[in-house]
């Protein structure tokens, strides 16, 4: 089986951002068993609430990023145009409502090329799922 990547949807760790030592020692075993994935196959990681905490901070999602990479980041692959969201910031922006408009702002300008671009698809990766059984649902 050779997927062209293989993509995790958050809580790369279990421990929250608020018990750092704990969250890097997960970090580390994270790392380590997604390691053992064919290295021609890319790993894609998203962040979720126990990564960057339930309201995300400068300080949580710098902490993030040191670790894993950018929170939120677009890719190709055959012609798909993949869009990976830290839905964190949606659910609670309180610990960072900057760093939300500033992903708005970024979201905005990424699919304003679609006219130009083409995907065959756009297909959004998120941790929070924007409805469980119906699109028009509760929250």
């Amino acid at each position: 089986l050779r997927p062209r990547f293989v993509v995790v949807c958050g809580d790369l760790v279990n421990a929250f951002p608020d018990s750092p030592k704990n969250s890097e020692a997960q970090a580390v075993d994270f790392k380590r068993l997604m390691g053992q994935i064919h290295e021609s196959i890319p790993l894609v990681c998203l962040c979720g609430n126990h990564d960057v905490g339930n309201a995300p901070t400068r300080a949580t999602i710098e902490m993030y990023g040191s670790r894993f990479g950018d929170d939120y980041f677009s890719f190709w692959v055959g012609g798909v145009r993949f869009i990976s969201l830290n839905t964190q910031l949606y659910s609670d922006p309180s610990g960072g409502p900057d760093l939300a408009e500033a992903q708005d702002k970024w979201l905005t300008k990424e699919l304003s090329t679609t006219k130009r671009t083409k995907p065959v698809h756009t297909i959004a990766f998120s941790h929070i799922p924007p409805f469980i059984n119906e699109p028009d649902e509760d929250d």
